[in-house]
């Protein structure tokens, strides 16, 4: 356990280490800027495009150490590699076709002219355990093993007045690899952590398909006050999470972009590749960031479990209806292309009962770079 906390505190300290260097005076990098950037935009618009082009690649971590815990359990862990741009919709293993589909069928976009539309593509891994993981045998009273292994395609549309924009995502994936217990024990081995015996429980042990469709509509609100960004919104997840969600986010700084380039309390289990896919331009940015969301949630796969036998699952009447989630973080980037955000995330119990009747907390690090 020694070697895993140095290992978290390394990464803490190297990430404010990191702040502290970019906070110094920056040159900021002219663009050209000939869109329009009306009420509700505070920052320079970026340049008006049907499709954007710029190629970007992002390492997405999720931990419960990041925030500081010396615990291991609930969302204990994810990881995701994203990218955006032009070949995130062509590219064949990014099932932008299924994604088109769904799309075509709602209209989403359809009632305002587009701007610009940006698409994202991911692959990622999430994972579930209880609060002890050292004992074999199941607890059945605290939140089962769950693992996922997903691949998604997003796609955000800009409305022509940039006041607004829509985002969907299609995530497919497989539940309940046994790979997914391995490649937790391989690292804990690494860093001298406890083993994680109980994956064998695992909701839908052996491997079970499964789905996700999200549709979210963000609002940009203009304030008085340039270096501060609000937005809201409102959106509806089906499939493996199935909930309604209503957010507001905020951020404040040295801030160049616009903001629908940031779109961080759409982020969720199985879906990370939404922060930024209508950018084009890169430039010198240091700001802090906080906001929450309230779920109304009616299904939890990793919970309640699909249609495969679960050793523990949990039934709707002991799931918690109404989910509060509270983030506050900072970001950086650089005009070479570089960026990092480091956020940590505060979740109310999704179990009414036992011991999986507890909060979570959890960190954020991403590191991305846009060519």
């Amino acid at each position: 356990m020694k070697k895993a906390w140095i290992f978290n505190r390394l990464v803490q300290y190297s990430f404010l280490m990191l702040l502290f260097l970019c906070s110094q005076p920056v040159t900021v990098l002219s663009e050209p800027q000939d869109a329009p950037c009306p009420k509700t935009c505070n920052t320079p618009a970026e340049n008006k495009a049907e499709s954007h082009d710029a190629i970007s690649f992002s390492l997405y971590m999720d931990n419960d150490t990041f925030a500081g815990s010396r615990d291991d359990g609930d969302y204990t862990g994810g990881l995701a590699l994203a990218f955006s741009g032009k070949n995130a919709a062509q590219s064949w293993f990014c099932i932008r076709a299924l994604l088109s589909l769904l799309d075509f069928s709602l209209n989403f976009a359809g009632s305002a002219t587009k701007q610009s539309q940006g698409h994202g593509c991911e692959l990622g891994l999430a994972l579930f355990t209880p609060s002890d993981i050292k004992v074999s045998t199941p607890i059945v009273d605290d939140r089962p093993y769950a693992s996922l292994l997903y691949l998604s395609n997003t796609q955000q549309v800009l409305s022509a007045d940039a006041s607004y924009s829509w985002l969907a995502s299609l995530s497919i994936g497989i539940l309940g690899l046994d790979a997914a217990g391995n490649f937790q024990n391989a690292i804990h081995k690494a860093i001298d952590a406890n083993e994680a015996k109980g994956w064998e429980h695992q909701i839908s042990a052996g491997g079970e398909p499964t789905m996700q469709y999200s549709l979210t509509l963000q609002q940009y609100h203009h304030t008085a006050i340039s270096y501060l960004q609000i937005s809201t919104a409102a959106g509806i997840n089906i499939g493996y999470i199935s909930d309604a969600v209503i957010g507001i986010n905020m951020r404040m700084g040295n801030i160049q972009s616009a903001p629908y380039n940031f779109n961080v309390y759409t982020n969720s289990y199985g879906n990370k590749s939404k922060l930024s896919l209508l950018k084009n331009h890169v430039f010198n940015e240091f700001y802090f960031l906080a906001g929450a969301n309230i779920k109304a949630r009616a299904y939890n796969v990793f919970l309640q479990g699909q249609f495969k036998s679960s050793t523990i699952r949990y039934s709707h009447d002991e799931v918690e209806p109404i989910i509060l989630e509270i983030w506050a973080g900072t970001g950086l980037e650089f005009n070479t292309g570089i960026e990092v955000s480091y956020i940590i995330r505060y979740q109310s119990s999704e179990v009414k009962v036992g011991l999986a009747n507890r909060k979570l907390f959890y960190g954020e690090l991403m590191i991305g770079y846009h060519f």
